[in-house]
């Protein structure tokens, strides 16, 4: 056997053997009285009763009048009809989108921009903004 795998078997055996006595060493309860004890003696305060933690979900406290539900629907329909071309009687060309350096310059609240260059297209766009300023 080389020496570094003799090391390593020997320091996996001291680990080894350091954990297990403390396994057996353990309590059934899990807390020794004494340890409760100090537990208990502690700043934390007094252990909260059980039928009160049964309570308890993981969310903070809301209250009643904190509640708000907001139901928001939103339909869009459009029709696309009557537009055609014909690729053999006329040339068909797209646009150049672009838009300026200081084209929003003004412009406060919630800017939106949708384009497209290509032919026949409709475009919807919606946002609903649901806002409560307490």
């Amino acid at each position: 056997m080389r020496s570094p795998t003799k090391l390593l078997i020997a320091t996996l055996f001291v680990c080894w053997a350091a954990i297990v006595p403390q396994q057996g060493q353990a309590s059934s309860e899990g807390v020794r009285s004494e340890e409760r004890d100090l537990i208990n003696e502690s700043s934390l305060g007094a252990p909260i009763a059980e039928e009160r933690l049964a309570k308890q979900d993981g969310r903070q406290d809301t209250q009643i009048d904190q509640l708000n539900a907001q139901m928001s629907d939103l339909r869009s329909s459009a029709t696309f009809s009557g537009n055609s071309f014909s690729a053999l009687n006329s040339t068909v060309t797209t646009g150049i989108n672009s838009i300026a350096q200081d084209a929003f310059s003004n412009a406060t609240g919630i800017v939106t921009v949708i384009q497209n260059s290509g032919n026949q297209v409709l475009i919807q766009n919606d946002m609903i903004l649901n806002l409560w300023v307490k």
